[in-house]
């Protein structure tokens, strides 16, 4: 039986939907791959991120077999008619490409639950395949391109509508063999045991699944049922229920054995498996059948841990996201570490420290700390405020003793502490500390000149800083000095090149290494068209103002830094980088570096993803065809007497 899980949607696939969507573009199914690489025990956010796969073994062109108003179903159809040798697998990924940029990447992964095998074809002869469908959402803008399958390679969907045709067919020219075959398979069902009419029946026993191999329906009444092929541990002690042993064909010493638990209401539970017969003990795993409640159990556990760390995120302050709080907040209350930041000020009272302004703003970091002998926390507090000409830091330690008692200690100014002359001593003498006003009051004695160069003195060391400046440096990095021998180095003030108001600037002709400066000039780029795109403009969007660094690797690799300024319009500042080539016309586009806004978007495609998870559905064919309607974002499970069809 081919075992498969939840396919995902991978982050570029996203955005490869939501592109030919908004453009009402072109999709093109374009392969199907089968690899080693197993991604069952990645994390959703894992398999959201991945673009690429490992350990490719086979691939196929999809076949696309259903189009719907809001959905698409494709095929994929492995078989072994070219395949020399064994191949195993543990994941298929899922490829695609749009008319908007015409470059196949990877749309979704579907991870095997075990690891499964694609056996050799004989003589060029297909024996075996593995054949998949699956349902993508689509909208009303998008066009799905149809691709015929190679000529000579049937499908698994292709030979059901070909099977459907001859069902038809044989129906219409051979109605009373039909009619007669339909009597003789209805009376066979009327014939099977109902759940009251129990083939057999044991009370109060053990029952051990691994080996109890009799077929048909088996109910049991207050029994202990063992088995090795529980993965969980189900309540299995003293419990009722059926068990059913159906042949998978006629003679097969292969069953699928289904056990139903019953217990009280909610708790019954259904678990299915494939067992050989007791002649060979070949045993798999039992695969527990969910139910609406286990689902929303672990909807309920995904809300939790999203909203968990919504939470914590909301919790984490920053000198940029500080916790804002009003002026009427008494710093002794504030004992939660942070940042704290207040438009106005903090409400200090009467314990405000000198030279602090009331009304000014104002930052507090709190620190948390304790002492072993102690059963209470304690706290550091470290506050700061910047006023015209001045700024001041200060520090001071406290505790809280009871539910709304603290105990604090007087700020301190570290200026005070670590700003202050303490003693002073002259050349090694006798430290002198300074008087109330700070000042230190030293008597030096006349100077004795004995010591002094005399005009010889001053000759060798003339000569000597002659010989010296003989070996003065002539240039820097090609750059000379002027005539006081001074060195003009590029700096932010002192740029390499230098653009004016509306004067032409294009970044790709900037291959040499150094800055530029643009200042509300006209920028281009000549070579790759887009690979200003989304930068920040002035002048109403005609110009640009900023710096451009370029970085030389060697003479191939050269990066270019770019900041830029929003000027008037926004009082911001952005940040891009690429590469470029110093060969050829190679230039990348430049890609801006995330902010705070863009994490932001993140949490939320984040929390729109969780919310949209696709969901499954496990039933017969009948169940199947039955259905009223179809959701797109399920994943259909229709499990035959051969195997589990994924729709």
């Amino acid at each position: 039986m081919q075992k498969f899980g939840q396919t995902f949607i991978t982050k570029v696939g996203q955005q490869m939907l939501t592109k030919v969507d908004g453009a009402k573009g072109e999709i093109t199914y374009t392969k199907t791959v089968l690899y080693t690489q197993d991604i069952k025990g990645m994390s959703n956010d894992e398999r959201f991120s991945l673009t690429e796969l490992t350990g490719e073994q086979i691939a196929t062109k999809p076949t696309v077999v259903d189009i719907q108003d809001t959905t698409v179903t494709i095929n994929a159809s492995f078989n072994n008619a070219q395949v020399t040798q064994d191949l195993t697998f543990n994941s298929i990924g899922w490829f695609a490409k749009t008319s908007v940029d015409d470059k196949e990447q990877l749309l979704a992964t579907t991870p095997s639950e075990v690891e499964q095998t694609l056996v050799a074809g004989s003589n060029g002869a297909a024996t075996s395949s593995i054949d998949i469908d699956l349902a993508f959402a689509r909208s009303h803008d998008t066009t799905v391109v149809v691709k015929p399958p190679e000529e000579g390679l049937v499908s698994l969907s292709q030979m059901n509508t070909k099977i459907k045709e001859m069902k038809e067919t044989l129906e219409a020219e051979f109605p009373e063999v039909i009619a007669k075959s339909k009597e003789e398979i209805n009376q066979q069902i009327n014939s099977l045991s109902a759940l009251t009419d129990t083939v057999n029946s044991l009370n109060k026993t053990q029952i051990n699944l691994d080996e109890y191999d009799s077929v048909g329906i088996t109910k049991y009444t207050d029994c202990q049922l063992q088995s090795l092929g529980f993965k969980a541990n189900p309540t299995t002690s003293m419990v009722s229920g059926w068990i059913f042993n159906i042949p998978l064909k006629k003679d097969a010493p292969t069953y699928q054995q289904i056990v139903y638990i019953c217990a009280d209401g909610s708790d019954s539970q259904v678990y299915m498996r494939n067992r050989a017969g007791i002649d060979n003990k070949q045993v798999e795993n039992f695969e527990k059948i969910s139910t609406d409640a286990d689902l929303s159990k672990v909807q309920e556990n995904a809300k939790n841990i999203h909203d968990g760390l919504k939470n914590d995120i909301a919790k984490i302050s920053t000198i940029s996201k500080p916790v804002q709080v009003s002026n009427d907040i008494n710093p002794d209350t504030i004992t939660q570490p942070g940042i704290y930041y207040s438009e106005n000020g903090f409400n200090f009272g009467s314990k405000a420290p000198a030279d602090y302004w009331q009304q000014g703003k104002s930052y507090l970091i709190v620190l948390l700390g304790n002492r072993p002998d102690r059963s209470f926390d304690y706290y550091q507090q470290f506050l700061f405020q910047a006023t015209k000409n001045e700024y001041n830091v200060w520090y001071r330690a406290e505790y809280k003793y009871a539910s709304d008692s603290y105990y604090t200690f007087d700020f301190q100014n570290l200026k005070d502490i670590y700003g202050s002359l303490r003693k002073i001593s002259l050349n090694g003498s006798k430290p002198i500390e300074p008087d109330s006003s700070g000042i230190v009051n030293l008597n030096v004695p006349e100077p004795d000149l004995s010591g002094l160069e005399t005009k010889t003195d001053a000759k060798t060391a003339h000569d000597t800083l002659t010989a010296d400046i003989a070996k003065r440096i002539l240039s820097i990095n090609n750059k000379n000095p002027d005539s006081n021998g001074n060195f003009a180095l590029s700096d932010i003030d002192h740029p390499d090149y230098d653009y004016g108001a509306a004067e032409p600037f294009d970044v790709d002709q900037a291959v040499e290494t150094g800055i530029y400066r643009f200042m509300d000039s006209k920028v281009t780029s000549s070579i790759r068209k887009d690979a200003l795109d989304g930068l920040y403009t002035t002048m109403g969007g005609t110009a640009m103002c900023g710096y451009l660094f370029v970085l030389n690797h060697d003479n191939f690799n050269r990066e270019q830094i770019i900041f830029l300024n929003h000027g008037t319009e926004a009082q911001d500042t952005m940040i891009a980088i690429r590469s470029i080539s110093g060969i050829n016309n190679w230039r990348g586009k430049f890609r801006r570096l995330l902010d705070i806004d863009d994490y932001s978007n993140v949490q939320n495609q984040m929390t729109e993803i969780k919310q949209s998870m696709m969901k499954s559905w496990t039933g017969t064919l009948t169940q199947y065809q039955a259905l009223t309607s179809y959701d797109p974002m399920t994943i259909y499970f229709i499990i035959s007497d051969y195997e589990v069809v994924v729709k």
